[in-house]
């Protein structure tokens, strides 16, 4: 019989131990959780709970459906953001202001929409910024003012610098991140 050598008794020795752990680890009995099973009316009742929740919680979703659809885009976030920027822009020239970015952010994806945001930023008038504000949050656009930050650039000239982020929703699919919502 061949002599092993010192790499091949470690390995035996190792798969040994692994052997002994495996026996050990299949003949412990479960470890219990502690938490008593229920009784069969007390099951049913629970059940039957979750299920006027459900019922309740699917009629809300189906009241709320076409509110949903009526603010929700239905292409995709890459077919959107061209038409939403176009949008912007046109909001822009109805208040008199020069939008000098407009930068989309990294898209969420949500349980039936994803939430697509863009960046804004423009220096005008104050006077001129809030109007801006206003035409892009009108309902027929379907974009939301997330939040905005509003600093002074010139106080002789009265303007702002203002950056805002505006989000869309749109039920299209597309290469959004999956999130969890925030």
């Amino acid at each position: 019989m061949k002599k092993l050598t010192p790499s091949e008794r470690r390995m035996v020795m190792i798969c040994a131990i692994v052997v002994v752990v495996g026996a050990v680890v299949l003949m412990s009995p479960p470890a219990t959780t502690g938490k008593k099973l229920l009784t069969a009316a007390q099951a049913v009742t629970k059940r039957e709970d979750l299920d006027r929740k459900i019922k309740l919680l699917r009629k809300e979703t189906d009241e709320l459906k076409p509110h949903i659809d009526a603010l929700t885009y239905t292409e995709a976030p890459e077919v959107v953001v061209p038409k939403v920027i176009r949008t912007l822009q046109k909001c822009a020239v109805d208040s008199g202001i020069h939008i000098r970015e407009v930068k989309p952010l990294r898209a969420k994806k949500f349980i039936g929409v994803i939430k697509v945001p863009l960046n804004v930023r423009f220096t005008c008038e104050f006077g001129k910024s809030v109007p801006f504000l206003y035409r892009v949050e009108a309902p027929e656009n379907k974009i939301v003012v997330d939040k905005f930050t509003v600093t002074a650039s010139d106080p002789k000239k009265h303007t702002v610098d203002v950056d805002v982020e505006v989000d869309l929703f749109t039920q299209g699919n597309g290469a959004a991140s999956e999130g969890s919502g925030g």
